[in-house]
């Protein structure tokens, strides 16, 4: 019998580190959810469909056989609740779909995606509602947005807030361990290290244990995958939640590998600031080889392309992709006759002239999409997307943060509202810039005096507030005529001075 090979001193190549450090491990697995993005070059918008199949309306089908199955081989009765606990799990239930739709406003208003309005697609009527996914907020779901929004969404995500308190959670059965004699904290890890691998029968059994690792998996990382669009659409799942703790830390090196990969690749790739001397005259295509082989690192990208023709979804409003709604209306609502001409083209190919009816009637688009399963698919393959288009970005100088130019409209400041502000960075440097401009400019100076004079006026009521917003407008045009020297200094002030004159004082 051969003897089993020794890695322990094994030296590992940077491509075999960049290529471990973006898979799972024994105790996580990060590829579970199959997940389509169609890319749209003409506008440059991305269509996400989520993988819905891990939900319980979904899965019930499979769960009841394995249920059935596990009684028999068992031999023991299925649970059979009473009213007053079926009724609490309804309860339970409905619960938890009015948090995920508090949980997916949130998400979809931090990451700035739209989700396709029901009645998009031509088999649901949009008067329709879907019911809420139980475990994940954007299961089923269709989502819209432009290139570049997600890996953005991703590399400023904040995960370490949600990590902490999965970690928590992690290290409860240590705690409750820690009170307990020694000998018994060692039983008990003896018992859980010994554990035999259950038998596996049929691939239902798989399936079914796989979604129940899953939703016991959402315990611990629920909140970490609403920190961004990426993580929620493709969530881990623990191959066993005692060893939580080993999963998380695994997952949390994951995300900041991810994390570190694209910030560094949006600064080397299309950063127009970076190393201009050198790197100025490149494409961001010819940038990114370049990057990749300074880092020793794999520059060649496998994507899953999926072709098929789809009647629910259209990519376009021109064939092959598409058609108008008005012409889409117009062919669906006048099947094709059965001719004699379409019989005996019928018998030729052995089918139905009714049938073949109705295969011409209804049209079939082209469709072009692409499969993956993981955060580290989902960037790579929007990632590429980005190189093959026109798409440029520009680093905020309020915030420090990438943003896509849009046009050829050009700004120095994104339209984001920065942490602890209440503006977009674009008004507040507006803002500041006026103000820096104008620092040491009287007529500044004296607007700035009158202004908190009257405000305080309006405040106890000695000035209306409708006079002080006149006042504030005519002041403004006055302010403005001084600093392009239309008006003398002395001018303004006697202006502003005389707008609301003080009361006399009572002799």
């Amino acid at each position: 019998m051969q003897n089993e090979k020794d890695y322990s001193e094994y030296q590992f190549s940077e491509s075999q580190k960049y290529r471990a450090a973006r898979r799972g491990n024994r105790y996580v697995d990060f590829d579970c959810f199959h997940n389509y993005a169609r890319y749209s070059p003409r506008d440059k918008t991305i269509r996400i469909s989520v993988d819905g199949c891990h939900e319980d309306a979904s899965m019930r089908e499979d769960i009841d056989a394995f249920n059935a199955e596990d009684a028999a081989r068992r031999e023991f009765h299925p649970e059979v609740l009473s009213p007053e606990e079926q009724a609490e799990r309804e309860e339970a239930r409905l619960d938890g779909l009015r948090e995920n739709a508090e949980d997916r406003a949130q998400l979809c208003r931090r990451c700035g995606i739209s989700l396709s309005p029901a009645g998009e697609r031509i088999d649901l009527p949009a008067s329709e509602e879907k019911e809420m996914p139980l475990h994940n907020v954007l299961s089923g779901e269709e989502i819209v947005l432009r290139y570049g929004e997600g890996i953005l969404n991703f590399i400023y995500a904040d995960f370490e807030p949600a990590f902490r308190e999965a970690r928590k959670l992690a290290r409860l059965p240590e705690l409750l361990l820690a009170g307990r004699p020694e000998w018994a904290v060692e039983a008990c890890r003896a018992r859980a290290a010994a554990r035999r691998p259950e038998k596996v029968y049929n691939q239902t059994q798989e399936i079914v244990e796989e979604y129940f690792s899953y939703t016991s998996s959402r315990f611990f990382t629920k909140e970490i995958s609403y920190c961004s669009l990426y993580t929620a659409i493709c969530p881990p799942v623990f191959t066993d939640t005692l060893h939580a703790d080993k999963a998380l830390k695994r997952y949390c090196g994951y995300l900041a590998a991810l994390q570190k990969e694209y910030r560094e690749l949006m600064e080397f790739c299309f950063d127009e600031k970076y190393w201009p001397q050198v790197l100025g005259g490149l494409h961001p295509a010819e940038r990114y080889y370049l990057c990749r082989e300074l880092h020793g690192q794999p520059w060649l990208t496998q994507r899953s392309e999926r072709f098929t023709f789809d009647f629910e979804r259209m990519d376009g409003s021109v064939a092959p992709y598409g058609m108008s709604r008005e012409a889409l209306i117009r062919r669906v609502t006048h099947p094709v006759p059965v001719t004699d001409d379409l019989r005996a083209f019928a018998k030729q190919y052995g089918t139905d002239a009714e049938r073949l009816s109705a295969e011409l009637t209804a049209p079939h688009f082209l469709n072009i999409s692409y499969e993956f399963h993981t955060v580290a698919d989902a960037l790579e393959l929007e990632f590429t997307k980005l190189l093959e288009s026109d798409v440029r970005f520009r680093k905020c100088e309020r915030c420090g943060k990438y943003f896509i130019m849009k046009g050829n409209y050009d700004t120095r400041y994104c339209d984001r509202i920065a942490e602890g502000e209440t503006r977009m960075c674009r008004d507040l440097a507006a803002q500041e810039n006026y103000a820096a401009k104008n620092a040491d400019n009287p007529a500044a100076a004296t607007y700035r005096k009158y202004y908190k004079r009257y405000f305080a006026r309006v405040q106890v009521r000695q000035i209306r507030a409708d006079d002080f917003k006149r006042w504030k407008y005519q002041a403004v045009v006055k302010r403005d005529a001084c600093l392009n020297g239309a008006l003398t200094p002395e001018a303004l002030t006697a202006w502003m001075e005389g707008a609301f004159p003080n009361r006399q004082k009572k002799k």
